[in-house]
């Protein structure tokens, strides 16, 4: 009879410690977690930049195991730190076409490594399409994510990407002049950030 009391006291307590852990929410075939789905909406409210700081902030305390939560945060963070990095070319505004983060970065393929692939030589399947030549030989690079640091600006043509080749350094300061083939080629800026990620990989593609 102990016995059996014993093992009922046990379930008991086992159910209760599993009610104190947040249910994943299942939206869209992804369990996100409750959390994510209360701070999902409340991002459209906010300007660009605070709302990737919140999204920073929710990845750093928080971690579903269904990759999928990891993969749409990727994603609306790459949606919304395109609208802070800003290449001037003349009266050209630039808005980035694709940014990627990373922990650690290869200064001479410029590659940024982090579980989320690097697929800077594949920009048709961000649905990407070139942009005009930029206007002027001098071009600016321009951030309003917080605390980011820019320190390379490279060059590398697709195919050299596809390769795994080496990228031109153009080096770390703004403006700076671009070469006239830069056609099939992207542009690339890093910058040290903080947060989660220490670096992002801001790209344009001509």
């Amino acid at each position: 009879m102990r016995t059996t009391r014993n093992v009922s006291w046990i379930a008991l307590l086992l159910a209760c410690a599993a009610c104190t852990r947040p249910a994943a929410v299942e939206e869209g075939g992804c369990p996100y977690l409750p959390q994510f789905i209360e701070l999902r909406p409340k991002l459209a409210g906010l300007p660009p930049a605070k709302a990737a700081a919140a999204l920073q902030a929710y990845s750093a305390t928080h971690e579903n195991p269904q990759a999928c939560e990891a993969t749409e945060i990727d994603r609306l963070l790459g949606d919304l730190e395109k609208q802070l990095f800003v290449l001037v070319s003349g009266e050209q505004r630039l808005a980035a076409q694709v940014v990627f983060r990373c922990n650690q970065f290869d200064s001479q393929s410029a590659r940024c490594d982090s579980p989320m692939a690097d697929g800077t030589s594949h920009p048709l399947s961000f649905g990407i399409q070139p942009l005009p030549g930029p206007a002027g030989p001098n071009l600016q690079f321009q951030s309003e994510q917080p605390g980011a640091e820019l320190i390379g600006i490279y060059q590398i043509a697709l195919g050299d990407a596809l390769d795994g080749k080496a990228a031109t350094s153009l080096g770390n300061v703004s403006p700076v002049a671009v070469p006239a083939s830069s056609q099939d080629s992207a542009l690339i800026a890093i910058y040290r950030t903080t947060g989660p990620w220490r670096y992002r990989k801001v790209v344009w593609y001509f």
